[in-house]
C-alpha cells in the first residue's frame, strides 16, 4: 500500500511551491499508474476540507476517486499514523501530513 494524503484545497503552500502537482486526482491516477500491480493507494481526505473551514471538492472528485479499483479512499477522521504504519511508502508534498 501507498499512502496519499490530500491537501487541502484551495491550499496556497501548494500552488505556490508544487504547481505542476497542484491537480491532486490527476496525481492519484499519475501515482496508480506507477505503482506495481499488487499495490492499492490509500487516498484520505484532509480533515479540514469542507464545512465550516472549505468547501468540499467536486462531486465528480470524489467519484472519480471512488471509480478506480486500486484506491481505498479512507475517512479524513482515521489517523493518518495509522496508515503510514500499514504503508509500504507514502507520497506527499511535504515532509509529513499533519492529518
Amino acid at each position: 500500500m501507498i499512502f496519499f494524503p490530500l491537501q487541502q484545497e484551495p491550499e496556497r503552500s501548494l500552488l505556490l511551491s508544487a504547481p505542476d502537482y497542484a491537480d491532486q486526482i490527476k496525481n492519484i491516477d499519475f501515482i496508480v499508474e506507477s505503482m506495481p500491480d499488487d499495490f492499492f493507494l490509500i487516498v484520505k481526505e484532509h480533515p479540514t476540507q469542507g464545512p465550516p473551514t472549505r468547501d468540499w471538492r467536486k462531486i465528480s472528485d470524489y467519484k472519480k476517486i471512488l471509480d478506480n479499483h486500486r484506491v481505498i479512499f479512507m475517512h479524513p477522521s482515521v489517523p493518518a499514523d495509522e496508515i503510514i504504519k500499514k504503508s509500504k511508502s507514502k507520497y506527499s508534498y511535504f515532509s509529513r501530513p499533519n492529518q
